[in-house]
């Protein structure tokens, strides 16, 4: 099985160039450091893949009585993510507030996996697609036989640190992740031995720990 990185997209890889929000698929920038910290995970052999809660599909315009953002546009959205950002495998989004409807988006195209909102009942609320709950993650395991226990989720967003708390998987801030590989820029942020693997790609080893430029980068485990 895979070893998968989960990677919320707005706010932690991408940004707006034309508001506070993407208006239109093409107003979006990649945040520095994504790009490089990519081709790390990339190289360390991780599938890699984007989910997103696309809410303006989802809340009604009250000048218009249309949604804010239509589906073609939120699918227009991801694509053009895909060709800023080649090494993605594909793009979750659930466009219902709800959480009973995902649509996949890979640089072959798009297709709606699932929609439960004739049958609300039968998706359980932890189960369903919109963080926190886990649908897309377990969407996207099952497509690329991805194994959580080796897996890691990043976002700005306490609704994916939850998603991730439960799929059981690794949770890291995206600030921290993105200033790791930002060119030129480096901020010391203690962190866990496991933490330190994963953004250096590295093996602690007790040695290690034992040197004291390491150790002092390690935040002590917590005890609750």
């Amino acid at each position: 099985m895979q070893k998968g990185l989960f990677l919320n997209l707005d706010g932690t890889v991408r940004e707006s160039t034309d508001g506070k929000f993407i208006q239109t698929p093409l107003g979006q920038r990649i945040m520095t450091g994504v790009h490089e910290a990519i081709a790390h995970h990339k190289r360390q052999g991780y599938t890699i893949v984007g989910i997103t809660n696309q809410d303006g599909c989802g809340i009604i315009n009250r000048d218009t009585g249309k949604p804010l953002k239509s589906i073609e546009d939120a699918i227009a959205e991801q694509h053009c993510t895909l060709e800023l950002i080649p090494h993605l495998e594909a793009i979750y989004f659930c466009p219902d507030m709800k959480g009973l409807i995902v649509y996949r988006v890979t640089s072959n195209g798009s297709v709606k996996l699932a929609d439960h909102t004739l049958d609300s009942d039968f998706l359980e609320e932890k189960f369903r697609y919109r963080k926190p709950g886990i649908g897309m993650i377990y969407q996207a395991v099952f497509d690329f036989g991805i194994d959580l226990t080796t897996s890691w989720m990043i976002s700005d967003r306490a609704e994916d640190e939850q998603a991730a708390a439960a799929a059981n998987i690794n949770f890291i801030w995206a600030d921290i992740w993105r200033m790791h590989f930002t060119p030129g820029r480096y901020e010391i942020n203690p962190v866990t031995p496991q933490k330190l693997e994963f953004l250096e790609g590295i093996s602690v080893s007790k040695n290690l720990l034992d040197i004291p430029e390491i150790n002092s980068l390690l935040q002590p485990p917590d005890l609750n």
